[in-house]
């Protein structure tokens, strides 16, 4: 028989009876593993043999938390205003969903002639992650743009 369950290895410390142990072990969304296993070896004290094979996926890096993600976003400056898209609203919000991080965009009004430069300022960050980057677009919203323009007033360096 062979199964295949993505899931997540993990390391965390648990407290039981005052006592903190470290807790090693593998998790999937359907909680289905332990299932599986339990039904393998249905008896207490029982054993089978088995070969237990682990695949890491580079490609899913689960241990990046979405504060983390908006850290590295607040560092990204607008080219030709000091200070981040983040302050000016340019990044309007993320969204972390397993192997996909989603960045919604605000710009001040449609067919800004930087959108490229800024989407790649907005994921050059994130590219070590190694995860799928989606970006969504819109318009900023006549508050978001009062306050874009009251920054790019105030710290425009052209």
């Amino acid at each position: 028989m062979k199964k295949t369950i993505d899931g997540y290895l993990f390391n965390r410390i648990e407290k039981l009876g005052g006592k903190e142990y470290s807790h090693i072990g593998f998790e999937d969304d359907a909680k289905s593993f332990g299932d599986l296993i339990a039904s393998l070896v249905p008896e207490v004290g029982s054993k089978k043999k088995a070969r237990l094979t682990i695949e890491l996926d580079e490609k899913m890096n689960k241990n990046i938390s979405l504060k983390e993600i908006k850290k590295k976003l607040k560092s990204v400056k607008h080219p030709a205003i000091n200070s981040s898209l983040y302050d000016l609203g340019i990044i309007d919000g993320v969204k972390l969903n397993d192997n996909k991080i989603t960045i919604f965009l605000a710009f001040p009004f449609p067919n800004i002639p930087i959108k490229d430069i800024l989407i790649e300022r907005v994921k050059e960050p994130l590219l070590d992650l190694k995860m799928e980057i989606e970006i969504s677009i819109s318009t900023m919203s006549r508050e978001k743009l009062n306050n874009f323009s009251s920054l790019e007033q105030k710290n425009w360096q052209g």
